[in-house]
């Protein structure tokens, strides 16, 4: 589990550089699919809720389809307590823009 999160660390240059791609200000916080299932399998195996500080971060930023994406396919770990409980006001965020945009 530590490897990943140091490698979390390690691509940030190429995080920044997404983001540039995509026109993304905070592209630094990008995280992808696999990344997410990472820290969503961690939750599942017993890893204290501060690994999900990535995916706070992740899930602060504004609309873009990295975060549309993710929230589509994180839907079962969204039920998942842990994941509410370290991450309610960004979920809270990110569902209120789903709804919004219909």
């Amino acid at each position: 589990m530590h490897c990943c999160i140091s490698c979390y660390h390690f691509a940030q240059e190429s995080r920044i550089e997404l983001g540039r791609l995509y026109g993304i200000e905070d592209g630094e916080k990008i995280l992808l699919p696999e990344e997410l299932m990472f820290f969503y399998q961690g939750i599942q195996n017993g890893a204290p809720i501060e690994i999900l500080e990535p995916v706070a971060l992740f899930l602060s930023m504004d609309d873009n389809a990295f975060v549309e994406n993710a929230m589509m396919l994180m839907k079962e770990a969204l039920q998942m307590r842990q994941f509410q409980d370290g991450l309610g006001k960004e979920l809270k965020l990110q569902e209120m823009r789903i709804l919004r945009r219909g």
